[in-house]
């Protein structure tokens, strides 16, 4: 009766989850389902990850790499919620926007197309990069770009917007990202998720909770002293 019960559980929970993001989804396409690049994203990222999703990718590569596997648990942004993140900030032409953990390049592919901006996705995952650099090419997404590192290691300096979706990442590898936004020039916005920064070149504008595939998380917006 057990086993039954936990099924029973597990089941329920699957279900509203894919109820949930299938609205996530329709939002999505009421904004977006007009243009025709959304569509050719959407297949491209079906085709690539079909036989091999992000849980597997994680899993194969997750013990090459030198950070914690809970680091690498695979959530990604909806897009009508990105579009929701980016009306706060208040962006424009002149913005550079820098994506750490960029997965399968769905968030910087919408925002070099959303708000036609220079867009860096920063990912330690061989096998993400690959993919998303061969779907750059062939739809010419020219304005996003992809870099294969651990983004602790990378230059950031010139990005205006800073993106973290940092829900799963350890208090160590926090503070070191809030040591890394020195980097960042003054007015800098940082938005992350779960847990805000803390640091005196960082002031904390506001919080807000948004919809993400796996829920509702709190953003936390800052801004570059």
């Amino acid at each position: 009766m057990g086993k039954f019960k936990e099924y029973l559980i597990l089941t329920s929970i699957g279900f509203f989850n894919f109820i949930y993001n299938l609205g996530l989804f329709f939002e999505e396409v009421s904004f977006l389902g007009f243009k025709k690049w959304y569509w050719k994203l959407k297949k491209e990222i079906f085709i690539n990850y079909f036989l091999d999703t992000p849980y597997q990718i994680i899993k194969r590569e997750a013990p090459k790499l030198e950070i914690p596997e809970q680091e690498l648990i695979y959530g990604e942004t909806p897009l009508i919620t990105m579009k929701k993140i980016l009306k706060l900030i208040n962006c424009n032409s002149n913005d550079i926007f820098y994506d750490l953990g960029g997965g399968r390049g769905l968030t910087v592919f919408f925002v070099s197309k959303f708000l036609n901006i220079e867009s860096f996705g920063i990912e330690i995952v061989p096998a993400f990069v690959k993919k998303v650099n061969q779907i750059k090419e062939k739809l010419k997404f020219y304005k996003a770009a992809f870099i294969q590192a651990n983004f602790l290691n990378v230059d950031i300096s010139k990005a205006t917007i800073l993106y973290i979706a940092s829900t799963t990442f350890t208090e160590e590898t926090l503070k070191k990202l809030t040591h890394k936004t020195k980097e960042l020039k003054k007015d800098a916005k940082i938005i992350t998720l779960s847990t805000p920064l803390k640091g005196e070149h960082l002031t904390l504008l506001y919080s807000k909770k948004f919809y993400f595939s796996w829920g509702e998380t709190q953003a936390f917006f800052h801004i570059r002293n």
